[in-house]
């Protein structure tokens, strides 16, 4: 996890990075291109360990020529996986409104009376004025009603936001939203 050189990347990440690049030479250039490229990164090596930093900068630089073209390819495959991200996020938006669209479409109202509360809770608000209910779910501390009209009434413990009331604390007042 430290962060070397100048760029700030991990080792982990640098490896990856490379491995990546690795690849791109063999898929690019052919494992014979791959090879000469190894070849030359060799030469230079060993060209800098005898004291010849002319003759290794040339080659450098012949190689920084050469991985022009790769870093071309490298640089629109990036642009093209991002585009491919943002079509898939975007696709399955669409498809989730989809969902949602038919669910809303199909929907059947429910008869509703509020005949009781329990003696659970205090402070209790129960919804007036509304008599067909769409969709009701519940959790282990927790309900939420969803009637005609889109109006939402939820009720149990509050804490961890479950109830929708941008409150994470314990609350056992139900309301209507």
């Amino acid at each position: 996890g430290k962060h070397v050189g100048k760029n700030g990347f991990s080792k982990p990440e640098l490896i990856s990075l490379l491995s990546s690049d690795i690849s791109l030479e063999e898929e690019v250039l052919g494992a014979e291109g791959h090879q000469i490229i190894r070849g030359i990164e060799r030469e230079i090596e060993d060209l800098r360990s005898r004291g010849k930093m002319k003759a290794a900068s040339r080659l450098k630089l012949q190689m920084t020529e050469t991985w022009a073209g790769l870093q071309a390819e490298q640089n629109k495959r990036k642009i093209e996986t991002e585009e491919r991200v943002v079509r898939e996020k975007l696709e399955n938006r669409a498809k989730l409104e989809r969902h949602f669209e038919r669910w809303y479409a199909n929907r059947i109202a429910h008869d509703m009376t509020a005949m009781a509360v329990t003696a659970g809770g205090n402070n209790v608000e129960t919804p007036r004025g509304v008599s067909q209910w769409i969709d009701i779910s519940g959790g282990s501390h927790h309900s939420a009603i969803i009637f005609e009209g889109g109006k939402l009434y939820s009720w149990g413990m509050g804490s961890l936001g479950r109830l929708g009331l941008s409150k994470t604390d314990y609350s056992d007042r139900n309301r209507l939203q």
